[in-house]
Parts: C-alpha cells; structure tokens; sequence
C-alpha cells in the first residue's frame, strides 16, 4: 500500500473484528482535485492484516476524529475516511507525508523520553541502595 494512497481508506474498509482492512479504491489526481479511483491492478486489490495494536491506534485515531467532527460542525464533509483533513475531505497525498514525517519523529521522541525516564528511575533506584541505612 503506498502511503499516498492511505487517503482513500473508509471506515468500513477496516473490520476490527477480523483484523483486517480491505484496499479497494486509490486516491488519484484529476482536473486538480483529487478523486477515488479503481486500483490500476487486480493485485492491488487487496486484503490486509492488521496488527493489534494498529488496531488500538485506530480506535484511538476514531475518537480523535470524533472531536475533529464535533469542532468543524457545519463545515464537515463526511467521506467515512479514516484519514481525513480537519474538515473530513481526503488528505492531499503530500500532507500525508508530512503527517507521517511528523507522527513518526513524535513517536521516536515519545520512546526516546522514555527509555531516558526509564535510565533515570533505575539510576535513582540504584542511588537510593547504595544509600547507608538510616539515611
């Protein structure tokens, strides 16, 4: 699935109860808008496995787009796309991208901080115990 292409995806594309999601239309530029088009291919045409916690990040990624929904009101276009604009319209391929650019150096900084935390708590733990007791 190329990431440009994640624009397309509906809700009901995606079976939580299966684990799977169903790739059944591309996102394509035409007459400058973008449009959803057939997969060029029979094989891409496709079902996907999809993790557990991808689907936990989905779940998660609903809500949010829930709020989003509820802050746009009137101005939401409801496309049942599973990653939309604020506004609900299909993503620009290239915003996308950069969605993803940014999600992931986010979350090598979430893990960052963490493993850091983590190095400090044992630190702290391990200053405590070299502590004399009374102390």
């Amino acid at each position: 699935m190329q990431l440009k292409d994640s624009s397309s995806r509906r809700c009901r594309d995606l079976d939580p109860g299966d684990h799977v999601l169903r790739i059944e239309r591309a996102v394509h530029r035409a007459a400058g808008q973008l449009r959803f088009v057939e997969p060029k291919t029979p094989r891409s045409r496709r079902v996907l496995l999809v993790a557990e916690i991808a689907m936990a990040d989905f779940n998660a990624h609903g809500a949010r787009q829930a709020r989003e929904r509820m802050a746009a009101g009137d101005s939401w276009h409801d496309g049942d796309l599973i990653s939309a604009s604020s506004i609900g319209t299909p993503m620009e391929p290239r915003n996308v991208r950069i969605h993803m650019v940014d999600l992931v150096t986010r979350q090598q900084m979430s893990q960052w901080l963490q493993e850091l935390r983590r190095h400090v708590l044992v630190e702290q733990q391990l200053h405590r115990s070299a502590l004399p007791s009374g102390r």
